[in-house]
């Protein structure tokens, strides 16, 4: 598969919409084959070959076919972005390895390597950029501190902060910033991790 494929062709560029459309409008008689060929610019052998033999919207051009349907895809992205949510995000070979699970689970023709069990790198490439998916460099987080970053206890940070300095009569320039200094309680994680596009990623190893 090129990872940078540019069309040859002008064949099936109408959308499954349209076609969705005149076949709905034949099938209810409210349409005829030619009307409705020339009002969404589907050729007619097109649309009476689907009538004919039943067919669905789906195009495949060329020798490359699509591993999964629309539905399925979908499917493995949500259970990408729940791994994220729960701040264990999937590296790249995590994720092929899943589509490749996935693809056998379900029964699909596929070109993944058997060998490996694997996804190729091509089609999970062509993946990220279907479904506005990016590669991000995560930071490395605790678990503990996960758990503990929640409304309740900020607010409750927040409040006692207020009646220290109160109590004190801090100002701002008061308070200074004590960091820990070489001391780690999260392990460094893979580089690379799938995301949505603009989202800070973090990942939850522990020891």
């Amino acid at each position: 598969m090129v990872r940078k494929y540019q069309r040859t062709t002008t064949r099936a560029s109408w959308s499954s919409e349209a076609l969705n459309e005149a076949l709905r409008g034949i099938k209810a008689g409210e349409i005829t084959i030619r009307a409705a060929s020339r009002k969404y610019h589907i050729p007619r052998a097109t649309i009476q070959k689907r009538i004919k033999l039943q067919m669905d919207d789906t195009t495949n051009l060329g020798r490359f076919k699509r591993v999964f349907s629309p539905e399925l895809e979908l499917e493995l992205k949500e259970k990408a972005m729940k791994m994220e949510a729960l701040f264990f995000g999937m590296s790249t070979s995590d994720f092929r390895r899943l589509s490749y699970d996935f693809a056998e689970a379900n029964g699909l023709q596929h070109p993944f390597n058997k060998e490996t069990k694997l996804a190729g790198k091509d089609w999970i490439t062509s993946f990220l950029k279907r479904h506005h998916l990016s590669l991000r460099s995560p930071e490395s987080t605790s678990f503990n501190r996960v758990a503990a970053f929640n409304r309740e206890n900020i607010l409750a940070f927040y409040e006692k902060l207020k009646g220290v300095c109160t109590e004190n009569k801090l100002e701002c320039k008061d308070i200074f910033n004590v960091d820990e200094t070489g001391v780690t309680t999260a392990m460094m994680g893979t580089n690379y991790l799938l995301s949505s596009y603009n989202y800070l990623v973090t990942t939850c190893l522990q020891k």
